[in-house]
């Protein structure tokens, strides 16, 4: 398979640069430089595969110059929001992704942020390293708790579930809102069904956003979203 060329647009994991260069001729890119459109045109002179990253727009005008070798378009990211996949379908080229690969790290990075904002920890940690904390006060860098808090879900797909889990082991009350009702999670977590966004926005502690990026869901928290949630709410 050494006469597959495969063009990455980023730099990968050394040991994944490495499979890709035992098994295909990869070119690769080890400045990590954000190629422009005409550039990754011509990394693509000959090549079979192109592997784009979240970072990079995939779009009409690249994908309707890319020369007639390319057959597939493998994103390395489990969405496919930044390649017009119409485009690609109409030139007879494949695009796939990569689903499910980080739903737990993404979950659990979203829990993380969850705790921080509650509790300050980025503030606490930046004072400290200025060296403005001396003393002992009950009500410095108070926070609020996350045990018990109201979590709005906005995409209850694999990564709102997996968040919801996380959120059971802080005994939080989970509302959620999705394009459908997801039965399986009100079973299993006890998860409240919002049919409207403003509903889930008023009750809300905490909102945490796992929708794709569509049309519909462009600028879904704007200023008149905004004003609905509560003036201490955590958006995440």
């Amino acid at each position: 398979m050494k006469n597959i060329i495969v063009t990455l647009t980023r730099h990968w994991p050394a040991d994944i640069e490495q499979a890709f260069n035992e098994i295909f001729t990869a070119r690769l890119n080890p400045e990590d430089k954000l190629l422009n459109p005409d550039e990754i045109i011509e990394r693509c002179e000959d090549a079979m595969v192109l592997c784009p990253t979240v970072a990079d727009v995939i779009d009409r005008y690249l994908i309707d110059r890319l020369p007639a070798s390319i057959r597939l378009i493998a994103n390395y990211g489990a969405g496919v929001e930044r390649i017009d996949v119409a485009a690609a379908n109409a030139r007879g080229i494949l695009v796939s992704n990569t689903p499910g690969v980080v739903v737990d790290d993404t979950a659990d990075l979203t829990f993380g942020l969850i705790i921080s904002a509650s509790r300050r920890f980025s503030e606490g940690e930046s004072l400290l390293r200025q060296g403005l904390w001396d003393k002992f006060s009950l009500n410095f860098m108070l926070g609020s708790s996350v045990h018990g808090k109201t979590l709005a879900i906005v995409g209850m797909g694999d990564i709102g579930t997996a968040v919801a889990r996380r959120a059971r082991g802080f005994n939080m009350h989970i509302i959620y809102h999705n394009r459908h009702r997801n039965q399986a999670v009100e079973d299993e977590l006890g998860a409240v069904y919002c049919e409207r966004l403003e509903t889930l926005l008023r009750q809300a502690d905490i909102v945490s956003l796992h929708c794709p990026l569509t049309p519909e869901t462009h600028h879904l928290i704007n200023t008149n979203t905004l004003r609905l949630m509560k003036g201490n709410a955590i958006l995440i």
